[in-house]
């Protein structure tokens, strides 16, 4: 006589010897445990030293660029933070300095700044760009200029409060916004135009980019 028994473990997760229990998506896996062959190699100490950055950099973002992030997520399967830390991590993870960083996530229907520059003086960048174009059906509602002091991303940083400056422009002929209480040294510049869309929604463009040495 065939007697069905029911299953004598109903679930499992963690360590168990050499077999791991886990879920995914909802679904059970059992696996053999392996362990890294080399867990702590100079590009995996890069990326999570880039990452750590990128997660104290975000919470001191000013007002504006912060909004361009939060727009960017709004209905996506992802929060601001973590797309800002995703998509910078591998671009700066291992260099010297900033000069990869993604600044805006930037909306493809937008148009962003064209015939930018970054001038540098003392204690102060200007950062400038042509006339805003128009979009038909669409508002531009200001450019955002921001400034970064450059860091090394291979160095875990104690940023101070004002590590992101920035100031903005309702537009005109030419775009022109200065960044003045700078110190000296190089800065990470990044000059934007926020939008509102058709639907009443407010979009952010890609930001364009350059350095400027502070004497």
């Amino acid at each position: 006589m065939k007697i069905t028994y029911g299953p004598l473990v109903q679930s499992a997760s963690g360590r168990f010897g050499g077999v791991v229990a886990s879920s995914w998506k909802g679904i059970d896996l059992v696996r053999r445990f392996r362990s890294p062959a080399n867990p702590d190699t100079t590009a995996q100490r890069n990326v999570r030293d880039a990452f750590t950055n990128l997660n104290r950099c975000y919470v001191r973002m000013t007002a504006n660029i912060r909004a361009a992030w939060v727009a960017n997520a709004t209905g996506k399967a992802f929060l601001a933070r973590n797309h800002w830390i995703g998509l910078s991590t591998g671009v700066i993870a291992g260099d010297a300095n900033l000069d990869d960083l993604v600044m805006t996530p930037g909306d493809s229907s937008t148009v962003g700044p064209v015939g930018e520059s970054f001038t540098p003086a003392a204690t102060q960048i200007t950062l400038a760009c042509d006339q805003e174009p128009t979009i038909t059906g669409w508002t531009f509602t200001q450019a955002i200029a921001v400034v970064l002091e450059d860091y090394d991303p291979t160095v875990i940083q104690t940023f101070q409060a004002n590590v992101w400056v920035e100031d903005v422009d309702p537009g005109g002929a030419p775009i022109s916004i200065v960044i003045t209480g700078l110190a000296s040294g190089i800065h990470q510049c990044g000059i934007f135009f926020e939008w509102v869309a058709p639907d009443g929604t407010t979009r952010y463009s890609v930001a364009a980019r350059g350095q400027a040495t502070v004497p």
